[in-house]
């Protein structure tokens, strides 16, 4: 289990993208609700929220919603502050941590690319989308990472069909 909201070290040096290998489990503090109007909590709990690329922090099902949290900003009930603690009381039936698993949809390219790529070497962050073409410059250091880095944007930038790799 990571403790740490980043994808596994076992991804440096990839040459070809597995995506599997960004599968880790971490552990999350939760509020769970019952009953209560979700307008009344979300302003309280808002800059807890856990915020992840396609991970809804808020999910309700048949009357109950669970909320989960930033485990780098909460880990117990008592972190909260103390006008929020009050605030909260009657609002949450469990306070608790649950394990989820993050995959490599739940990463920013950002993230990916920092974990794959050598510590020695930036990331590339710049490029322009024009239509379904995105372009990129790369240095020499990113050449042998030239597919990786490629099919990572061509994953996370939406409408992306093309990738024109520039040195």
């Amino acid at each position: 289990m990571s403790s740490l909201l980043v994808p596994l070290e076992s991804v440096r040096g990839m040459k070809c993208l597995d995506r599997t290998a960004f599968t880790t489990t971490v552990e999350l503090p939760f509020l769970k609700t019952r009953g209560v109007a979700l307008s009344k909590i979300i302003p309280i709990v808002k800059k807890y929220l856990f915020k992840v690329r396609n991970f809804k922090p808020v999910q309700s099902a048949d009357n109950e919603t669970i909320i989960y949290l930033d485990p780098k900003l909460i880990k117990t009930i008592e972190e909260f502050v103390e006008s929020e603690k009050n605030q909260l009381l009657g609002m949450y039936e469990q306070f608790g941590t649950t394990k989820i698993t993050l995959k490599y949809d739940n990463w920013q390219s950002y993230q990916i690319l920092r974990s794959i790529l050598p510590e020695e070497i930036e990331v590339p962050t710049s490029y322009s989308v024009v239509g379904h073409i995105l372009h990129l410059n790369l240095r020499d250091a990113h050449l042998p990472y030239k597919a990786l880095i490629g099919q990572v944007y061509l994953d996370m930038v939406p409408n992306a069909i093309k990738i024109l790799l520039q040195q």
